[in-house]
């Protein structure tokens, strides 16, 4: 899974690296409302169980759009 994203993110850019972030909370959501803060951080921490499909899924599903503030 590391490497697929490692490509995504030299491809797409920095922005990548956001959209994994956002994927990754959208995909343990649940969870994550559940939990207690040091739940949440171990959780977090050990992303072995995901399953990449899913998480891939929701990755391709978040739009953002990046602006270049310092023009």
């Amino acid at each position: 899974m590391i490497p697929r994203i490692w490509d995504c993110f030299f491809l797409e850019g920095e922005v990548y690296g956001v959209k994994v972030g956002l994927g990754i909370l959208k995909y343990y959501e649940l969870e994550l409302r559940l939990c207690t803060f040091d739940e949440a951080v171990n959780l977090l921490k050990d992303l072995n169980n995901t399953n990449e499909m899913i998480l891939f899924k929701y990755i391709e599903e978040i739009s953002v759009i990046f602006k270049n503030l310092l023009n």
